[in-house]
């Protein structure tokens, strides 16, 4: 009878599982394969205001955290999107002047000020839901 073995995965050998390649448990250098943290430029591009927040929001602020240069693109202001909640209904398209996206900007400015990004958005100028 010959035994089965479960394939074992290859982990190189300067790998600690909780910390990456080449770090201590005590590392506070936040260095990567590419070097500093802090020469990482991200470009994140979402198709509305909130996206960034509800998609990638936590890496965002880690990647911004850490040094990085991180610049937010969103395609449209969504202003044709869904307005729930009775507040709001005032900001809604009718007839088509709603006041909709200018709302979502000045939301966006607040959102990325608090995950910690100090660039201003960039929009395409598409318009969406």
């Amino acid at each position: 009878m010959t035994a089965v073995t479960k394939p074992q995965r290859h982990q190189p050998a300067d790998v600690d599982h909780a910390t990456g390649p080449g770090r201590s448990a005590g590392s506070t250098d936040h260095d990567g394969p590419s070097g500093p943290a802090e020469r990482l430029r991200v470009l994140a591009v979402h198709a509305h205001p909130d996206d960034e927040s509800l998609w990638t929001g936590l890496t965002l602020a880690k990647l911004a955290r850490l040094g990085a240069e991180v610049q937010v693109v969103t395609c449209t202001l969504g202003e044709e999107g869904e307005v729930i909640g009775e507040k709001y209904q005032p900001l809604a398209v009718a007839g088509g002047n709603g006041m909709l996206g200018g709302y979502r900007i000045a939301e966006l400015q607040r959102a990325l000020a608090q995950l910690g990004l100090a660039a201003e958005p960039t929009f395409l100028g598409g318009v969406g839901g």
